[in-house]
């Protein structure tokens, strides 16, 4: 599959519902379908915060809707996680009595992920490295989050 070359230095591979495009900046102009929205929001994290490693808009049912993820990452499979995720962190949330869930953490030695719920939408997953800040990949998760909840 070939993709096309950008010349922009702040451009990067995207997946977009099983598509690989290579988005610049000044790709995404006015009037953009939702794809292209929700790549440019993706991407603006990216570039507002490098540590950023990996971020998808995965539906409730799996579905990657737009992603840009790490070398040797399923585009596939991390939707189905992220699913599953989701899923048996509204259970514990019900099952212990804690309400609605807004996020999930998973903290492991090589970084940590967030999996932010968007309503009855889908969730965002935000996958940092160990040195990024937790409290401003919660801040940043939770923006980018709200930004991608006034597009689905």
């Amino acid at each position: 599959m070939a993709t096309e070359e950008v010349d922009d230095p702040a451009a990067v591979t995207v997946i977009v519902e099983g598509t690989i495009e290579v988005v610049g900046l000044g790709d995404l102009e006015k009037g953009a379908t939702q794809k292209k929205i929700l790549i440019k929001t993706i991407k603006n994290l990216f570039v507002s915060f490098p540590e950023i490693e990996a971020c998808a808009v995965v539906s409730t049912d799996g579905i990657t809707k737009a992603a840009v993820l790490g070398e040797g990452m399923d585009e596939s499979r991390f939707g189905a996680m992220c699913a599953s995720i989701l899923g048996l962190a509204k259970t514990a949330a019900i099952e212990t009595r804690r309400g609605d869930l807004r996020l999930v953490l998973i903290q492991g030695t090589d970084g940590v992920m967030l999996v932010v719920q968007i309503g009855a939408k889908g969730v965002l997953a935000v996958a940092a490295g160990p040195k990024a800040s937790l409290g401003r990949v919660f801040h940043e998760a939770r923006r980018t989050a709200e930004e991608v909840a006034a597009v689905l």
